[in-house]
């Protein structure tokens, strides 16, 4: 599974289990978007977030349902609002439990160290991860 945020790129592998992973650059909320993508347990705890936090929390929490939603097969086709996290602060490995073609399915989200300053990262797998390795492959100088 892949994912882009500008110049920044993220590859999950895994052999025999399904995988999401998703990256983006913390940045402004579009009108709404917070109210459309969370259940009302999560809005709730959204809300009671001073104002300063929200903005990065609704990132960590995005990538991890996009994560969670790529790992189901369904990517941006699956309705947010259906995947609650286990624990709304999004930046702690977490199994939640969600419905794909009406079957419950268990999945694993786990935050990934961001990989480059004001972007947050998530992985989901249909297995717990028992070990994560991570590279970095820097641009070269020239482009």
């Amino acid at each position: 599974n892949t994912s882009a945020s500008g110049s920044l790129a993220l590859l999950a592998l895994s052999r025999g289990h399904e995988v999401g992973i998703d990256v983006e650059a913390i940045h402004d909320l579009p009108d709404g978007i917070a109210q459309r993508a969370m259940t009302a347990v999560e809005r709730a705890a959204f809300e009671s977030l001073p104002e300063v936090h929200r903005t990065a929390r609704f990132t960590a929490l995005w990538v991890a349902k996009e994560a969670a939603a790529k790992c189901l097969g369904r990517g941006l086709g699956q309705p947010f609002d259906r995947i609650e996290l286990a624990s709304p602060a999004a930046d702690v490995p977490q199994c939640i439990r969600v419905s794909r073609d009406g079957e419950s399915v268990v999945l694993w989200l786990m935050p990934i160290p961001a990989p480059r300053a004001g972007h947050a990262a998530a992985l989901a797998a249909t297995v717990q991860v028992g070990e994560l390795r991570l590279w970095s492959l820097l641009e070269s100088p020239g482009g």
